[in-house]
């Protein structure tokens, strides 16, 4: 439980803003636990499946560290924070979720490691950029984890990505399906709600050796 300032704020945040966004992020590492568990048995390619079986355990575990973040005070209550922003995230991942077929792993993985990830990698990001070390040291080194994991799975996703032989016709599916997420995610407002949409940076150059040692924008 993060401690709270005398006028309610925690960190560069009020108690109440710091809950729904942590609550945010928590509800999309479940999804993508789901989704992406879910895909395992269903992809054809065997150096995918070894991939999305990790990364569905990483976003299982960084649902249960967002959990420890939440506050518990007031009126406010872990579970009941961690919801979507807007019901079109639901429909986003619901997309997601829904894709069927022998030859769509472009897609998906184009539509998580092109668009969702790097997306909530960057609402983390300018989240961390506005701790501050006394109020928020636990919520620090969380999104430390946790952007150290989704950085290195954005990368491995898109090298899975290239190593795909993919013709015109998949090509032309994948670009179109790419424009159906990032439309869902820009009429959501992002992961956190209207507003929270971001300049899209590079990120392929960040450190993912320590927790402690994530190169996040500045």
């Amino acid at each position: 439980m993060e401690a709270a300032s005398l006028d309610g704020h925690v960190g560069g945040f009020t108690i109440e803003e710091s809950a729904r966004r942590l609550g945010h992020y928590r509800w999309a590492s479940i999804r993508l636990f789901e989704v992406l568990g879910r895909w395992v048995a269903s992809v054809p390619e065997p150096n995918v499946k070894v991939f999305l079986a990790a990364a569905s355990r990483h976003h299982g575990w960084h649902a249960d560290l967002l959990r420890e973040r939440l506050p518990e005070v007031r009126e406010l209550h872990p579970d009941r924070q961690t919801a979507p922003a807007d019901p079109r995230l639901v429909e986003l991942f619901d997309e997601l979720e829904s894709l069927r077929g022998s030859d769509i792993t472009p897609e998906r993985l184009t539509g998580v490691y092109g668009v969702v990830i790097p997306h909530l990698i960057e609402v983390q990001s300018w989240h961390l950029d506005r701790c501050t070390d006394v109020a928020d040291a636990s919520v620090i080194r969380t999104l430390g984890f946790v952007l150290r994991d989704e950085v290195g799975d954005v990368e491995a996703g898109r090298r899975l990505l290239e190593q795909l032989d993919s013709g015109m016709d998949s090509a032309a599916r994948t670009a179109a399906f790419r424009s159906t997420i990032e439309e869902l995610l820009s009429a959501a407002g992002g992961i956190s709600g209207p507003g929270t949409l971001v300049d899209t940076r590079e990120i392929s150059g960040r450190s993912s050796s320590a927790p402690d040692d994530v190169d996040v924008p500045g």
